[in-house]
């Protein structure tokens, strides 16, 4: 269902310029990184080697050893940092990414030892790893889907043309140190620090980049932990809603019998919702991450299950009425009421998988769940209209009964709108500016 809500979001989303390309630091910090990222590949592709026969005297079979390790670092943890990366967001990652591999390539040309080499090697692949796939994820966190092709293909060509600017580098950094004897403080000799200067080149570069991601990158994927139980609570919610609604429509049809089957499974989710809380709630006491993002959740969950309370406390005094004393408006009334409410219940569960994902594609959804909204307060407002004239009919008791229960489903509607509010705050704060130019 999000994924054509997506879609439908290019309505929005078209006043998305592609210039914030180069106006949001963010994005101008991922194809930064990337365009560096291939800088350091291809010095270490190049120039390592070389290094390591030239100037350290490595036999074959310990540049192949020493070489291989980086590759094979990146290559084989990449899919769990990835992983990693969606669930605890892109910013922490690429940090210590960044910082891990620049320190890395640093210390390499300090020691000429083949175990600490090797290991240097690995922690720089590590490093890479940690890294590299967030970069093109913030492309996917913060571009609209109809501008994320454009948005890609600029984050490709700033990558690949590193492996062009990186041996013109690497030339550029020989001429340097042939010509400039105080950059020559390296090695003995001027071939060892023409062969190592490019890797204290990158490594700074790499060093600065982690910092700046630091202080100028917003996260654009806040590692929820909680998301998914959340997400899973929603949608028990949302069963369990549907259920009562079926109640409804069963004790409106006559069967009563059935409209208690039906009333009972739906306590029967109920409590798996409440098993799906608890779970919210213990993550965010036991997280040691900041918690603002984890009230959030928490708070959105809690307010979601509330709902069920209100609309399982106005079913069981509905049916202490006997239904011939239910008037046919009044019927149509609980019809509509139930269809609205399985309505918003949808819509709030779309906005929640939406904004984990990518907020700014809620948008669209959250002017339906307002047009929702008013569609329930008419129908509750006329409801309450008619209850007076229809009194004669009914005892005090079951006069009241109609009150609360035409007030509680108001009070569920309203929580669930206090839900989705909750998840428009999360879906702002993590929305990256300026979005629209």
């Amino acid at each position: 269902m999000y994924k054509r809500q997506l879609l439908d979001a290019t309505k929005v989303e078209s006043r998305w310029s592609t210039k914030n390309i180069f106006r949001v630091p963010t994005l101008i910090l991922a194809n930064l990184g990337g365009h560096i990222s291939r800088i350091t590949d291809s010095i270490l592709v190049l120039i390592f080697p070389l290094l390591l026969s030239t100037v350290y005297g490595f036999s074959n079979v310990q540049i192949g050893i020493a070489t291989s390790v980086f590759t094979l670092a990146w290559s084989t943890t990449m899919p769990f940092t990835g992983k990693l990366s969606d669930r605890i967001g892109r910013k922490t990652p690429m940090i210590l990414g960044f910082l891990l591999a620049g320190t890395s390539i640093i210390l390499i040309v300090f020691t000429e030892l083949f175990g600490v080499v090797v290991l240097l090697t690995l922690l720089a692949g590590l490093g890479t790893s940690l890294y590299y796939p967030s970069l093109p994820s913030i492309t996917k966190d913060v571009v609209p889907i109809i501008k994320r092709e454009k948005s890609i293909g600029i984050y490709r060509s700033s990558l690949d043309s590193g492996y062009f600017t990186g041996p013109l580098i690497v030339l550029g950094l020989a001429g340097l140190i042939v010509n400039i004897d105080a950059l020559q403080f390296l090695g003995d000799s001027l071939v060892s620090n023409v062969f190592k200067f490019p890797f204290l080149f990158a490594g700074t570069l790499l060093i600065i980049l982690g910092f700046s991601f630091s202080i100028l990158a917003i996260e654009t994927r806040p590692g929820w932990v909680q998301a998914s139980h959340s997400i899973k609570h929603a949608e028990k919610v949302q069963k369990t809603i549907h259920l009562l609604a079926q109640s409804f429509k069963r004790y409106l049809d006559g069967d009563k019998e059935q409209a208690i089957k039906l009333m009972m499974a739906a306590k029967k989710e109920e409590r798996l919702a409440d098993d799906l809380v608890f779970k919210v709630t213990q993550v965010m006491y036991s997280s040691v991450r900041p918690a603002p993002d984890d009230y959030h959740f928490y708070k959105l969950t809690t307010t979601l299950d509330k709902a069920i309370g209100y609309i399982l406390r106005s079913l069981r005094k509905i049916l202490y009425i006997p239904r011939k004393k239910i008037d046919d408006y009044f019927s149509q009334y609980l019809i509509k009421e139930c269809e609205l409410l399985c309505d918003l219940i949808d819509k709030s569960v779309e906005v929640l998988e939406v904004v984990c994902i990518q907020p700014l594609a809620s948008h669209p959804i959250f002017n339906d769940v307002h047009a929702i909204e008013h569609e329930l307060d008419i129908n509750n407002h006329k409801a309450l209209e008619r209850l007076l004239p229809e009194t004669e009919k009914m005892s005090t008791v079951e006069i009241l009964y109609i009150d609360q229960i035409i007030e509680e489903l108001e009070i569920s509607a309203n929580t669930i709108e206090d839900a989705v509010d909750i998840m428009k705050i999360i879906g702002l704060k993590y929305q990256i500016r300026p979005l629209v130019s």
